[in-house]
């Protein structure tokens, strides 16, 4: 575990959390645009199928997992001055 001090956020475990809301987030949101409108979801899709729905809900919760981390580490360093 990751020394906590002073309110300090885990970047890990944030980086963690925010990587998974953003794979269900997504994956979630492409299951539901495949049911009620085809065409968006073509067009939002390289390869609208089930795979690229997977493949994009990776992609989202890559993204999201930088995103969180660096997030936390910001935090961290406004929260150290």
């Amino acid at each position: 575990m990751a020394r906590q001090a002073n309110n300090e956020l885990d970047e890990k475990a944030f980086a963690m959390a925010a990587g998974a809301v953003s794979a269900a987030a997504s994956l979630f949101m492409g299951a539901g645009m495949g049911m009620y409108s085809w065409g968006m979801m073509r067009w939002m899709f390289p390869s609208a199928g089930s795979f690229g729905i997977i493949l994009w809900a990776i992609e989202a919760g890559i993204i999201g997992g930088v995103l969180g981390y660096a997030f936390a580490w910001l935090y961290n360093m406004f929260k150290a001055k």
